[in-house]
């Protein structure tokens, strides 16, 4: 409706909007719009009105970068500071972090050292906020070693003082580079400062840090930390109360810890509290569950509980469920969750197959795996490299060679390079299998010792060298049958004799039959 008076006051009674009128529709598009249609019909006119001002508000022009940031318009960004460039107006420190904070969210780190360098030039000293803002850019680039830059500019300035934002930025980058003695000498240094509290968002951090750096011992000594400090705050505007995202990071660690039990006592604690739990809080404590081994019994008490709390399964959700029961070989179950999945619409992903594969194999039910593999295959799931080696290991271990062949033979098409033990198992297989022809063989053979040979494999060598002299190269015309000897002349091959070497009589290559492209 805003919109539609917006164009109604133009269109028909030729009033030009004024700033005032830009603000209340911009304000209401940032607020409200969840789809860039209106703000494609208002920028427009919000460019003319840009070229024809003397000045304009930063106000505005940063409601106007927000909504280009929430709609990822770099293009629009970009005609708005080259409009007011041309126009000679300087831009604020304040629309300075607001671009540069876009261009962190979208992984612009050249744009952001360009902005950076165009900041300094304006001879404004640089706010805590600002500092933060170019922080935060380049960290949510992935570029922790400016970051850690930027802070030592704060750290030795003499009119600022790193705030707590800061501070916590620095943690973070230096949790992405798992540089766990900084952040803990970093640490040290804010707990003995008495003026210095560190804050939610920091402890989370450091607890984040210590979960990626395997370092649960400390996570815990922080922890109790957090919860002193908390106490000590308590009534306070900014209190430290652990959150949703603390509880997360700790089970998350216990269960990479394999402290199953503190794992489930925090999980207590966390409903005792009332905190609303989500789906991927469950699934970190799911897969703690499965990685654990822990019993049946306890990890179904949890599902039930999501069922009560009415969360919402997701693709990730049932994968974890349908590996919890495949582990415990209760394929039933597994493939109850598995038509649930279907039900809602959510199509089974290569962890969820793989899976099943495995169990299929452990109950000696090949048939089922391969029937997985095809309905996996058609549903355009493409099969990643441990998929291949379980589904082929269980044919050929199950007396399923020839499709075990048939299915590495699509692997090898895709370029997949599978595990070593892959390729052994075929050409070993390949002597002791009565049910494939020698017609059947000779093809596998050929291709497997190609493909080991091109992409420098490193395969058993007495297994490579036996499959080439007994089915890609035959030893002696006479010992083949009639059939066998046509079919190889018409594959181009070409008889010659054999010649021996030392006392041994023991035939060396090149091998009586071969092809032309050997």
């Amino acid at each position: 409706k805003a919109c539609d008076y917006f164009v109604f006051m133009q269109e028909k009674h030729k009033l030009a909007p004024e700033a005032a009128t830009y603000t209340i529709v911009m304000r209401g598009i940032r607020s409200n719009d969840r789809s860039p249609q209106f703000f494609d019909l208002v920028f427009p006119f919000f460019v003319e009105f840009l070229e024809e001002q003397e000045s304009v508000e930063d106000t505005l022009v940063n409601i106007a970068i927000d909504i280009c940031g929430k709609f990822s318009y770099l293009d629009k960004i970009e005609q708005i500071l080259a409009i007011l460039k041309q126009r000679k107006r300087k831009l604020s420190l304040a629309t300075y972090g607001k671009v540069i904070t876009i261009y962190g969210q979208l992984h612009k780190s050249s744009k952001i050292d360009e902005l950076v360098e165009e900041a300094r030039g304006l001879k404004a000293d640089f706010s805590e906020v600002t500092y933060g803002c170019i922080m935060e850019a380049y960290l949510r680039c992935g570029l922790s070693d400016k970051v850690e830059a930027i802070y030592r500019e704060v750290e030795h300035s003499e009119k600022l003082e790193p705030n707590i934002i800061i501070h916590t930025t620095l943690i973070r980058a230096l949790a992405k580079k798992r540089d766990f003695g900084k952040v803990i000498s970093h640490y040290a240094k804010l707990r003995s400062d008495p003026q210095r509290r560190l804050n939610r968002i920091a402890y989370n951090a450091l607890l984040d840090c210590c979960a990626k750096c395997n370092q649960y011992a400390k996570m815990s000594e922080i922890f109790e930390d957090m919860l002193r400090t908390a106490s000590m705050s308590k009534g306070e505007l900014d209190d430290v109360e652990p959150d949703l995202i603390t509880y997360s990071t700790l089970v998350k660690g216990m269960c990479k810890s394999g402290a199953i039990q503190r794992a489930v006592m925090l999980y207590e604690e966390m409903k005792r509290k009332g905190l609303e739990l989500d789906e991927v809080f469950f699934n970190s404590l799911l897969d703690g569950f499965v990685k654990c081994n822990c019993s049946i019994q306890e990890s179904e008490k949890v599902i039930d509980d999501m069922v009560k709390m009415k969360i919402k399964f997701s693709n990730y959700t049932y994968s974890i469920l349908i590996k919890l029961y495949t582990r415990n070989n209760m394929l039933e179950k597994a493939l109850g969750v598995l038509d649930e999945m279907k039900k809602n619409g959510i199509v089974p992903g290569v962890v969820v197959y793989t899976c099943l594969f495995q169990v299929c194999i452990k109950k000696k039910m090949i048939t089922r795996a391969i029937e997985f593999f095809k309905e996996m295959k058609a549903n355009k799931i493409q099969p990643d490299k441990t998929a291949y080696n379980i589904i082929i290991n269980g044919c050929i271990f199950s007396g399923k060679l020839l499709a075990g062949c048939n299915i590495l033979s699509q692997a090898m098409a895709e370029s997949i390079i599978l595990h070593e033990d892959v390729y052994n198992n075929v050409l070993k297989n390949l002597f002791i299998n009565q049910k494939m022809t020698w017609p059947q063989k000779h093809e596998a053979a050929t291709t497997v010792c190609n493909y080991v040979r091109l992409h420098k494999i490193p395969v058993n060598e007495e297994y490579f060298q036996s499959a080439l002299s007994q089915f890609v190269f035959l030893q002696s015309a006479p010992s083949v049958n009639q059939q066998y000897y046509d079919y190889y002349q018409s594959q181009g091959y070409y008889y010659y004799q054999p010649y021996y070497q030392g006392y041994s009589g023991q035939m060396k290559f090149p091998q009586p039959y071969y092809r032309k492209d050997y």
